[in-house]
Order: C-alpha cells, then sequence, then structure tokens
C-alpha cells in the first residue's frame, strides 16, 4: 500500500500531494508536468514560433505596407493583418484548451502498489472494461488516452505533441489545431504574394517607388534602397518556408482522414462453469470467413461488457503468467475453446481481444512506421489502446501490468 492519506469510503485511493505542484517525480525522477502552453518549461520551437510573429508583424508594418499602392495597400493590409490576428487567437486557443483525462489534474490518484493490490480482485467503482491505468500518472483513464512524456500527462484522443504551441494535440483541441494551421498558411501565401508584387514593382515602376521610399523613410540613397529590397526576398524566402512546411503537414493530416487502422480492445469474460466452449453462450456469433467479424447478442455478457458489431475475435489471454492465444481462425478458436472448457471450473482469468478499425491519427502512423506494418499496430499485446507509458517504462513490459484486470468473482475483505 502507498503513503498518504485514504478515502474512508474507498481504501484504494489515496491523496497526492504532488498534483498542487509543477513538478511531479515520477520513478524517483522530477518531471515537469506541463498542465497548459503558456506554462513553464517554454519549447525553442514555441518561442521560435512567437518570434517569428513578431516578425511577420515588423515586416508587414514596417517594410511591406509604407511602400504599397493604393489597391495593394487596401487589400493586403486588410487581409494580412486578418490572418496574423486570428492565427494568433486560434494558436492560443490550442494552446491554453486542456487536452489531457480530467482525472489527471483530479485530487487523488492511486500508488504502483495499490494497483498491484487491486488487480487480486474486482475493485468496486472501476469499470475496467472502459478504463485502463496509467502507471505514470496514476490514474484510470479512458481507453482512448495515450500518455504524453513531453507533457508528462495522459491526453485524451492523443493526437501528437506540437512543440510549436508547447501542447499536446488531442480530441478536445484538435480542431483548433488543424483551423490555426489553415490560417496561418494562407496568411503566409497572401505574405508571400504581397512581396512578390512589392518586388517586381521595384523594378517597373522604379521612378514611383523611389519617391515613396524617400517620402516613407526620409533621404533616399541606393544603399538603403537595395536594403529594403533585401527585406522583400528574406520575408519572401520566411513566408514560402512556412507556407510550404503547413501544405506538407495539412496534406498529411487531410490524408489520414481516409485511412484507419486495427487496434485492439480488451474485455474480462468470467466463463460460466457449465461453459462448453460455444462463444453463443458468451454472446457473440463469430464469421470466420470474414476475419472473424462479430456479432453481438443483446443483452448477452459481451454486450454488457462494450463489444460492439463489426469487432474482429483477435486473441484470448488466460492464466498466470498471461498466457496469448491466437484465436483468429476457426482451426485455432477450437483447440484454445477445449482448453478454457477444461478450466472453466477453475477460478481462472481470461480476457477477450478484438480488433476494431478506427480513424488513423498521428500516433498511429508513427507506430505503423515503427513496426513496419501498414494496417495494424496492435501485434503486441501492451500496444493497444491503453497510455503510452507501457511502451517506454522498461524495454521488456509485462503485458498484465497493462491490460484491463480480469474481474474474479470473490473480492477479498477490504
Amino acid at each position: 500500500m502507498g503513503d498518504g492519506d485514504s478515502d474512508a469510503s474507498d481504501p484504494f485511493y489515496i491523496d497526492d500531494e504532488d498534483d498542487q505542484h509543477p513538478c511531479v517525480k515520477i520513478n524517483g525522477v522530477s518531471m515537469y508536468r506541463v498542465k497548459k502552453g503558456k506554462k513553464w518549461p517554454f519549447d525553442a520551437y514555441q518561442l521560435l514560433n512567437w518570434a517569428a510573429v513578431v516578425i511577420s508583424i515588423l515586416m508587414h508594418s514596417v517594410i511591406h505596407l509604407p511602400m504599397a499602392g493604393e489597391v495593394a495597400g487596401v487589400v493586403f493590409g486588410f487581409i494580412v493583418p486578418l490572418g496574423i490576428t486570428m492565427s494568433v487567437c486560434v494558436g492560443f486557443g490550442a494552446m491554453l484548451i486542456q487536452p489531457a483525462s480530467p482525472a489527471v489534474f483530479g485530487s487523488k490518484r492511486w500508488s504502483r502498489e495499490q494497483f498491484e493490490e487491486s488487480q487480486k480482485y474486482k475493485h468496486p467503482g472501476i469499470d475496467t472494461t472502459q478504463l485502463v491505468f496509467c502507471v505514470n500518472c496514476h490514474v484510470w483513464v479512458g481507453r482512448e488516452a495515450k500518455h504524453c512524456h513531453t507533457c508528462n500527462k495522459c491526453i485524451d484522443g492523443f493526437d501528437h505533441h506540437c512543440k510549436f504551441v508547447n501542447a499536446c494535440i488531442g480530441s478536445a483541441n484538435y480542431a483548433e489545431f488543424a483551423f490555426f494551421s489553415i490560417i496561418t498558411m494562407v496568411t503566409a501565401l497572401a505574405q508571400a504574394i504581397f512581396n512578390v508584387l512589392l518586388f517586381t514593382g521595384s523594378f517597373t515602376s522604379e521612378s514611383s517607388y523611389k519617391a515613396r521610399f524617400d517620402f516613407t523613410y526620409g533621404e533616399y540613397s541606393d544603399s538603403r534602397y537595395a536594403v529594403w529590397r533585401a527585406f522583400l526576398v528574406i520575408s519572401f524566402v520566411q513566408d514560402c518556408v512556412l507556407f510550404c512546411l503547413l501544405v506538407h503537414l495539412m496534406s498529411f493530416h487531410f490524408s489520414l482522414l481516409f485511412k484507419t487502422v486495427d487496434i485492439d480492445v480488451y474485455f474480462p469474460v468470467v466463463l460460466p462453469p457449465e461453459w462448453n466452449g460455444s462463444l453463443a453462450k458468451l454472446g457473440i456469433e463469430v464469421d470466420w470467413s470474414k476475419k472473424c467479424r462479430v456479432k453481438v447478442i443483446k443483452g448477452s455478457q459481451m454486450d454488457k461488457l462494450g463489444v460492439k458489431d463489426g469487432y474482429r475475435l483477435s486473441t484470448v489471454l488466460f492464466d498466470d503468467p498471461v498466457i496469448p492465444a491466437p484465436v483468429d481462425s476457426q482451426a485455432l478458436w477450437e483447440p484454445a475453446s477445449q482448453y478454457l472448457v477444461s478450466r472453466a471450473q477453475i477460478d481462472v482469468d481470461v480476457v477477450f481481444i478484438f480488433k476494431k478499425t478506427k480513424k488513423m491519427s498521428t500516433y498511429d502512423h508513427l507506430m505503423l512506421q515503427e513496426c513496419g506494418d501498414e494496417t495494424s499496430r496492435s501485434a503486441s499485446p501492451v500496444d493497444v489502446e491503453m497510455p503510452l507509458e507501457m511502451e517506454m517504462e522498461s524495454p521488456e513490459p509485462s503485458p498484465a501490468a497493462h491490460q484491463p484486470l480480469p474481474e474474479p468473482d470473490n473480492a477479498p475483505d477490504s
């Protein structure tokens, strides 16, 4: 059991004093928990982003607008400032919105010892079919959450960690991030076009530009005029680089809208003593000819656990230590079911693993690249729809330590 004050109504919860501090200790190592992007420590890319915004504002107001003609001055004098303003506002929105799981900043969390103790029986109040335990945050989070080791917190619907806003991008702020990127891309394009018009105009209408230069910046000289042109080139290169990077980024995110990935979902199942190996008695009908797709029987045990029509039967985990048995074909299911029938009279922990298809995220794409798989990132029983810390906690993480917990019938006296 861990240290801390216990809740009388729930002896397996403790107060977390470290939650009140910006720096917490994970496995004895002090780490910052970044609550929002405006909090210290700032990222170097975030500071670079802010510097680019300031430079763009200065370049537009000092170099571009004073030398623009009436039409160009009105058009770009409205579009560019509007784009910069919207980009800054939406960017701050993406940075300030909290994408973390609500439990991360709750007042109570579990110790590792309490979590290990809770695995021995069905803990009241914890729906292990919907929640998984994060060993870094010491809280129960939803299955779609991933642990970001940069922010040191679990993120709902984790997509990626954006260094330019110094915040994780998840389901709570993904729309703001996409809008911010699109607005910045359009603004960079508009400013690049403005640079081209000014630069070409400085040659084609040189006399009027020189007169305008003399009126705006004081006495005209060829050297000062050349410096102004050089600033136009620098601004053009900056805008083009930014535009190309954002086109690449948004093309990638747009392509993800048309891609899916298979992930594993875990469901602890209680085998009835009279079970004869029939999947229908557990509440599912399997079409072995269609990649083991299942149809859930309404009101059955599998239906109550949250299994959905269209999931695909993949693996069964049983015993301690955990033994994974692939059952993604009828030929593989038959020997596994015979063994499970022989153990049904014993208190055996059984976890059914199903594959489900979801929209691909940036995190999914990176995981697929890492494992060299183009369709599924769920080959390992620990790399599945649960916090990321399991992949980084140790070189050989234990599968049982991060799976949704089995639910034995009898709980010890508390």
